[in-house]
């Protein structure tokens, strides 16, 4: 078993990563497919994209390329692109995201907060979800500092009429902060470790509540 960190950057230099992305994205279809069959509505899969395939010129005609062959709809994925990522080049992503939005597909900013952490460049952007990085989460319950950016960040975001995930929730504690604040979903190991697909259908099929 190999983690992203091992081979994401060999693949980007090499220009791999865009057929392992094309890759990735088919089998998000064909996963959200076969949930779609088996517990009879729609469970998107949130695909992260590489800075690599996020500047890749032909990324929308790719996805819809996907889309079109294995018969998915584009609400069935989302597309999660680091805060790094979107603005390297805020005129170039500004004009692909509501590309991508335009034709249906939901869009997260990933590990909001480490990058250029300036909330201003969020009006630019045309999104629907920012996550929080979890290095600002981790420390949520000791550190005021933190607790007042992650605040922030909410509260903007919903300005904003983006909607709110904290990453790396990890403790009682940690959740009930974010409760205070309001912050729309929390994702990390207090609720699930990752798990595979079959058993995400067994959960659903058993009527069981998993937060994502």
């Amino acid at each position: 078993m190999l983690t992203p960190d091992t081979f994401i950057a060999l693949a980007e230099e090499s220009n791999l990563i865009l057929d392992l992305g094309d890759w990735v994205i088919k089998q998000a279809c064909a996963q959200a497919l076969a949930w779609q069959e088996e517990l009879g509505f729609t469970l998107p899969v949130a695909i992260n994209l590489s800075a690599r395939e996020f500047s890749n010129p032909e990324l929308v005609e790719r996805i819809q390329s996907v889309l079109s062959t294995t018969g998915a709809s584009p609400d069935m994925i989302e597309i999660e692109i680091t805060e790094t990522s979107a603005m390297k080049n805020t005129s170039m992503s500004t004009g692909v995201l509501k590309r991508l939005r335009g034709i249906g597909i939901n869009i997260s900013i990933d590990d909001f907060g480490t990058g250029y952490s300036s909330l201003a460049y969020l009006k630019r952007l045309s999104v629907d979800k920012i996550k929080i990085d979890r290095s600002f989460i981790h420390d949520l319950t000791n550190d005021d500092t933190h607790a007042a950016f992650v605040k922030l960040i909410i509260e903007f975001s919903k300005e904003l009429g983006y909607k709110v995930v904290a990453e790396g929730v990890e403790t009682e504690g940690q959740q009930s902060i974010l409760q205070e604040l309001q912050c729309d979903f929390i994702q990390g190991y207090l609720h699930s470790k990752p798990v595979t697909a079959a058993r995400i259908t067994e959960r659903y099929a058993r009527a069981e509540t998993l937060l994502v």
